[in-house]
């Protein structure tokens, strides 16, 4: 994501407005790059490797707390539910 951001924030500055890459380009691209006949399985192992490290490191770091009842009416309580809902 860093790369892409990256590369959108240098093509801001782009002479030529068609060769913008597209979001929906990039799916084409990847699906390209898997298939790429000597290292294209191989990609997508690594990458499938990575997403199911980052899941199990996510699912780790999630702490679940019990709230007493009383705790949803409270003033900090309300103030996040309303910045929730307003970024939804």
């Amino acid at each position: 994501m860093g790369f892409y951001k990256k590369t959108l924030e240098e093509q801001k500055y782009s002479i030529i407005p068609s060769q913008l890459l597209k979001p929906d380009e990039i799916f084409i691209l990847v699906e390209t790059l898997y298939e790429l006949p000597i290292t294209g399985k191989q990609i997508r192992q690594q990458v499938d490797g990575i997403r199911i490290g980052q899941a199990r490191t996510g699912a780790q770091r999630e702490t679940f707390v019990e709230l007493p009842a009383k705790a949803a009416s409270s003033k900090v309580m309300l103030e996040l539910k309303e910045i929730v809902s307003t970024q939804s």
